[in-house]
This record gives C-alpha cells, structure tokens and sequence, in this order.
C-alpha cells in the first residue's frame, strides 16, 4: 500500500502567512487589503524558482496536509520533493486538484528539472501522476496556471513507497546478483528518474560442466515486455530473446556452452517510462520471475 501525504483543500477566505513574499500595496493610512483567496500551508510562499522550492518529505509525517495557492501574477507554485537513499529507489504517486473551475497544470521533473510528466487538474477527479525515482535524489512538482487574474486555490496529494527490490544495484555485469540453476527468482522491472544505472538486472550463472542453458522469464507485467540476453564471462553477447508482446514469457536457449561463468539479463524490450498518467504501473510492485536450468 501506498503511505499518503494529502496537500488538502484550501479554504474559501483564508490569508497568506506572515513573512510570504507576495507584494503589498498597502501604503500610510491605507487600509489593508482584503485576505487572500487562498493560503500557502508549507511556511513559505512557493514561486516558480527550482532553487528556492519549498521541501516536501513523505519520511517522517506520511498524512501530511497543507494547501497551495497561485496568487495574481504567479506564473507556478514548485515543490522539492527529496528522495531517501533506499538502493532501489521510490515510486510517488501525485495527485492534484484545481478548486472554483480553474484551469490548473500540474507537473512533475527529475532533478535536472527535465520534465517528466504531467496532467490537467481541473479534469474530473484532478490530475494523478506516477513517477518512479532512484535513491538520493530530487524530483520536482510544479502547479501552474494560465492567465492566474484571481487568487487559486489548489489540492496536492503525495504519497509514496520504497520499491521492493533487494537485488539492487545489480544493472551491470560487475554487479550480478548470484543465480542457483533450477532456482526460480523474483525481482522488479522498472526504470527509474535521476538513476545513473541501465534498466535492466543481471545475474550470474555457473555452469559445473559443459552443457544447454535454458532461461525462462515468466509473470511478466501484462503492461510491459522484456528482454533475455545470454554473456559469457568476457561479456560476449551469445543469445538474446524478447517478449512477443507485453506480459508474454520470454523463453531462451542457449547453443552447447562449456563449463564456466555465464550472465543472463533480464531488461526491457521497448521502454520502461520513469513517470505517467494515473495510478502506478503494476510492474512497480509486481515482480517477473526468472529461471535457468541446464542439461
């Protein structure tokens, strides 16, 4: 299950906090302005600058809520969310609502502020997004809005899980996990943002005496494909094979191998996307299953 952080619904007559940078035009003897439409929830007046984006931890107070709100001449709202180190990284789900009608964006980027994803959160339900991210890293939402003339309000929710792959890291040949023969294994499928790593696992295989290589890739995630390849030690492709269609069993095998070590990966065979439109991919936490066998 997903931990939540629920950005909440803003109220209809509530004022910024004090010390948020939005202008004034309150000069001696004037009166105050009228209270703002909406308030911000974080302590700080958010703005459209990646330096400066207020933090946002799904760590430490999971049920989070706070509200946001676009001001006149605001061009977005942006939040820093930090990513923990666990080796296998995070997946988020991100949900954004717009209140009073209003025609709010949101958006999501990695931490080269290269955007990844996003949805219109004015549409029925608002807008929710996915995004998977490696371990000590950033990612950034952005809530923006066209044309803002009056104060808005808006809802944010994020919630999050560590994705549940004891493997990791092992996306290259330096860094196998150690394959038993006749030993089925789970492990995830996934792309991650910010990663620096290929999307792919690797496994070694030994094999005692000369012999046939057979591997087979079963419960694969109906909404993916995958791809076997076969090495030898000195990293020599030998074999490769990939799903027919998405959610097929891949199955691979090898010519007449001599006595030695081998590695089998196991990847994508189209692209595994970091981040989209609505709930979390299965793949995030259903994992595929790989077995070798020889004779």
């Amino acid at each position: 299950m997903f931990s939540g952080v629920l950005i909440a619904g803003a109220a209809s007559a509530c004022v910024v906090h004090p010390g948020a940078s939005r202008s004034s035009n309150v000069g001696p003897g004037s009166a105050p302005p009228p209270p703002s439409a909406c308030a911000e929830e974080l302590g700080a007046d958010a703005s459209d600058d990646f330096a400066v984006a207020p933090q946002v931890s799904t760590m430490q107070q999971p049920d989070r809520r706070f509200t946001g709100c676009l001001a006149p001449g605001d061009k977005a709202d942006v939040f820093a969310i930090l990513v923990p180190e666990p080796s296998a990284g995070r997946v988020y789900r991100i949900a954004v609502t717009g209140r009073d009608d209003n025609a709010t964006r949101a958006e999501v980027f990695d931490g080269d502020r290269r955007q990844l994803t996003y949805a219109n959160a004015n549409d029925p339900g608002g807008a929710t997004l996915w995004v998977a991210a490696a371990g000590n890293s950033a990612l950034y939402v952005a809530v923006r809005s066209p044309h803002v003339r009056n104060a808005r309000p808006y809802e944010i929710a994020i919630s999050s899980t560590p994705l549940q792959d004891a493997d990791e890291p092992n996306d290259d040949r330096d860094r196998p996990t150690p394959l038993g023969l006749g030993q089925p294994h789970e492990a995830l499928g996934y792309a991650a943002a910010n990663a620096t790593d290929r999307a792919l696992d690797a496994y070694r295989v030994e094999l005692k005496r000369p012999g046939t290589l057979h591997i087979v890739v079963d419960n694969v995630p109906s909404e993916v494909g995958v791809r076997v390849e076969l090495f030898d030690a000195d990293g020599r492709r030998l074999h490769g094979e990939s799903s027919r269609n998405d959610g097929a069993t891949v199955r691979a095998e090898s010519k007449k191998l001599g006595a030695g070590t081998y590695l089998v990966t196991v990847g994508s065979s189209g692209r595994w996307d970091v981040a989209g439109h609505g709930e979390p991919p299965h793949r995030l936490s259903r994992p595929y299953r790989v077995t070798v066998t020889a004779d």
